[in-house]
């Protein structure tokens, strides 16, 4: 798994970082909400979770607790 930070940026600083697997195949991405709170999506472009890290929190699409830290990565399964 790597993030690959060639991405859209927005004041020097990366709003998409995409997520490859070993085989250079998209995963999915993170990027930047309006918020601050940073999105986790699959290659489809589906939401899979999310970062809040005013409350050091990630939760899946449903809005369910994953636990405390940033844990997106783990949303993209074995993929990875």
């Amino acid at each position: 798994m790597a993030f690959d930070r060639k991405a859209s940026q927005h004041g020097g600083k990366a709003m998409k970082q995409y997520l490859r697997d070993s085989n250079g195949r998209l995963i999915g991405w993170r990027e930047e909400g309006a918020s601050g709170r940073i999105n986790g999506r699959d290659a489809a472009g589906r939401l899979v979770g999310w970062f809040d890290p005013a409350r050091n929190e990630t939760r899946d699409a449903n809005g369910r607790l994953i636990g405390r830290g940033d844990l997106l990565a783990t949303k993209f399964g074995d993929n990875c």
